[in-house]
């Protein structure tokens, strides 16, 4: 399973090819297994461990104001030495549904543990980056994983790129704000003028009988209620274990209306991404282009983007979790989602003390998007709006330094959001 889940990806790997590579019958698989999915699950789970207890040892041997890189580097390191457990570790368990997300989750929830033991052993003058530990670990799997997606195997460019990410948020760990901070810590930002037309609820189905309204406000009424409940059911399932008959339950329509829209469950899932990627850009590129100052566009496109996402919890979800289950065009569209994103931060350049390159403004974006990611794992969607603050400290820290941007966004949100 390790060496087919990488090779094919979880979504093409079939039993008969397990067995045949095993070289086991089919009673002798389901003597260990009852399906695919926990046979994926206890490979996913193997890779997990042993990546683990490497890491353990190298950390707790290691001076504790390093332990982010010693990460970086053991990442690397594993990925060298065992490819295709890494790929299962780092690519397809964004993949297989809840349960392997569940794994991921325990990975990072293990790996941040272990920085946070170093983080309470490192002198309070030692220099570290004033990263918040869970990002920090997730940006490194993500970027990784983009690496190993391509079969891209020049590590080293990699490692030596995600170090000076690193480096440009480092400073004593005395001065540090963002490191053991936590969401529901934050305060809740000014409300964005800045807003979606999109409304949070899902619109009522039509009267019953020969409907009054114009046929395509019947259609628009249509689409937006099976996109809608895509969500909901894909919030409480995942995409493969979703169903279309599930999909007109909840949207309280019929197969037929389903299949004049979309073609099957994947065009429903993308049109839902779709639309939360669209309105979320919307608002966003509306809010950082009403300013003529980079930090301030910077901070009222976050602001305003974080508030649609965060008053959208089942579409952010959308966004963030359920695009690598899609398949190849889902992952197509996250990494679309990021090149967008990136446009925002050309401009930093122009400011910055030190040129940043294009793979660091990549783990910016993914830094930001492990935030989101993060919290809409766990239900708590809305909570991104207060997450503004930190997500504009992330972009803004590398190109003008850790205390500039800190002292930056603090103003933004102590004045109620007005230009400072």
């Amino acid at each position: 399973m390790i060496e087919l889940g990488a090779e094919l990806g979880y979504a093409k790997v079939r039993i008969a090819d397990v067995i045949s590579d095993a070289g086991v019958s089919r009673p002798t698989f389901y003597e260990y297994f009852s399906d695919k999915d926990q046979c994926f699950l206890a490979a996913l789970s193997a890779a997990a461990e042993l990546f683990l207890a490497q890491l353990h040892c190298r950390v707790i041997d290691t001076a504790p104001e390093l332990a982010e890189l010693t990460i970086l580097t053991e990442c690397i390191r594993f990925a060298r030495q065992h490819p295709a457990h890494a790929r299962l570790l780092f690519c397809e368990a964004l993949a297989g549904g809840p349960r392997s997300l569940d794994v991921r989750d325990r990975l990072i929830h293990d790996t941040v543990v272990l920085l946070q033991d170093a983080h309470s052993r490192r002198p309070t003058d030692a220099p570290a980056p004033d990263l918040p530990p869970w990002s920090a670990v997730a940006t490194v799997h993500w970027m990784l994983s983009q690496r190993l997606r391509r079969n891209n195997s020049n590590f080293d460019e990699l490692e030596r790129e995600l170090t000076g990410w690193m480096a440009s948020y480092t400073r004593p760990a005395h001065e540090h704000r963002w490191t053991t901070i936590e969401p529901d810590q934050l305060p809740l930002p000014p409300p964005s003028p800045f807003n979606s037309e999109l409304p949070a609820e899902t619109p009522g189905a039509l009267p019953s009988g020969r409907p009054r309204i114009p046929r395509g406000d019947v259609a628009r009424n249509q689409r937006e209620r099976l996109m809608k409940a895509t969500a909901t059911v894909a919030f409480e399932k995942g995409y493969n274990a979703t169903s279309i008959s599930e999909i007109i339950a909840v949207a309280r329509l019929d197969a037929k209306t389903f299949y004049t829209h979309f073609a099957n469950k994947q065009q429903a899932f993308l049109a839902a991404h779709q639309l939360g990627f669209e309105h979320t850009m919307a608002v966003a590129a509306g809010a950082f282009f009403s300013a003529s100052e980079w930090r301030e566009r910077t901070w009222r496109g976050i602001l305003a983007g974080s508030q649609f996402q965060a008053g959208h919890p089942l579409l952010t979800h959308m966004l963030y979790v359920q695009s690598y289950a899609i398949g190849a065009e889902g992952i197509q569209r996250v990494e679309a989602t990021h090149a967008a994103f990136k446009l925002f931060l050309g401009e930093g350049n122009q400011h910055a003390v030190k040129t940043r390159s294009d793979t660091t403004m990549q783990a910016i974006i993914a830094a930001n998007f492990e935030i989101a990611f993060h919290l809409s794992r766990q239900g708590r969607g809305e909570e991104i709006a207060r997450c503004a603050s930190l997500m504009t400290y992330l972009c803004l820290a590398p190109f003008l330094g850790p205390q500039h941007a800190t002292e930056f966004v603090t103003s933004k949100v102590t004045s109620g959001g007005e230009d400072r």
